[in-house]
């Protein structure tokens, strides 16, 4: 396998957990506002939600995959931090801004009764309250896991250590179920933090192995996944999610995903996929109030596709202006700037 820092497959598995967390929300809109129950849906549905796990593991292996040949290179941190910043604040602050001046011109559009963090929704950090957009919770995970990421440029002996103690520590709180008064503390200590973690070490055995010996670790993976499968749950079940979607990972580093078109449906879906996740919950919200509720199986059918084939073009739209066109223009808007104070610009 080359030594690539970007890989097509993963980008399609990143299609498929945005869909499935399409799903997650879609069904249970429509068993709230139709009043009907499928048990294999519903299942269908549950599942759907570890989408969100799959993104974390996700996150950690490609951005430590992606940078491993910047290991304490301390000038690379600030175009780090500048692209993650831009990745994740420019498709999002807008719909944040959009869902802040909705709720308050418009309060009842809320169903439950939430406490909205104007500081978190905009800023998405870990403080107490509600984010407006409801996804946006995750991000606040993911805003955080990417400041820690920060140590890893300048030594990546103190950003194992750190990791290696964070793990314990949230391994400690989970298994003895240890009550924290902070609410920062708590956020620390939640067990998506170990899937961040997890994905890092993905990516630490994918560069550091030889072929040989990454077969070895992947089914060194495959065992364990299945041996956690058939135990009790550790921490939520978190250890287990982990491990399954680090080998998922890793075996699709290794497969002819890689040689995917980037025309592909899949491939454009996960390009797409964080507009799909930020666009969703308000779409289906709005759609699920304005469809007529009619109980016919296959009006049902029809609509939930209609919705979420709208999710995913709308997904792609947005993505292709705020994460392909602005992005770009913005990284290049900051790369003449600093040419300029360098004296580097002609």
């Amino acid at each position: 396998m080359k030594n690539q820092s970007f890989l097509p497959s993963l980008q399609v598995f990143r299609g498929i957990a945005a869909l499935m967390v399409v799903f997650h929300h879609l069904w249970n809109q429509i068993s709230f506002f139709f009043a009907i129950h499928n048990v294999a849906l519903d299942q269908l549905a549950a599942d759907g939600q570890y989408g969100v796990d799959f993104f974390f593991v996700l996150s950690g292996f490609i951005i430590c995959y992606s940078n491993y040949n910047k290991a304490q290179v301390r000038s690379a941190s600030g175009e780090y931090l500048r692209n993650r910043i831009l990745r994740i604040y420019l498709p999002y602050l807008p719909l944040s801004f959009l869902m802040l001046l909705s709720y308050r011109i418009f309060p009842s559009l809320s169903q439950g009764d939430r406490d909205i963090s104007v500081v978190k929704s905009i800023f998405l950090l870990p403080v107490p309250g509600f984010t407006a957009l409801a996804v946006a919770r995750t991000l606040v995970y993911e805003i955080f896991f990417y400041t820690v990421f920060i140590t890893f440029f300048f030594s990546t002996r103190l950003f194992y250590g750190l990791l290696l103690l964070w793990a314990l520590m949230i391994g400690v709180a989970g298994i003895y179920d240890l009550k924290v008064g902070s609410y920062f503390v708590s956020f620390v200590l939640t067990t998506y933090n170990l899937e961040f973690i997890i994905g890092v070490c993905g990516a630490v055995l994918l560069r550091n192995l030889l072929p040989v010996h990454r077969k070895l670790a992947i089914a060194g993976l495959l065992v364990t996944t299945l041996v956690l499968y058939f135990t009790p749950a550790i921490l939520n079940n978190t250890i287990f999610f982990g491990c399954l979607f680090a080998t998922v990972i890793l075996i699709a580093a290794h497969s002819p995903l890689n040689r995917i078109s980037s025309g592909n449906i899949l491939m454009t879906l996960g390009n797409a996929s964080y507009s799909i996740y930020l666009l969703h919950d308000p779409e289906i919200s709005l759609f699920m109030r304005a469809f007529p509720k009619y109980g016919n199986a296959l009006y049902i059918a029809l609509m939930a596709l209609f919705i979420v084939g709208v999710s995913c073009l709308s997904g792609i739209i947005y993505s292709r202006i705020f994460e392909q066109f602005l992005m770009v223009k913005a990284k290049d808007l900051f790369k003449r700037r600093i040419a300029s104070k360098s004296g580097l610009a002609t």
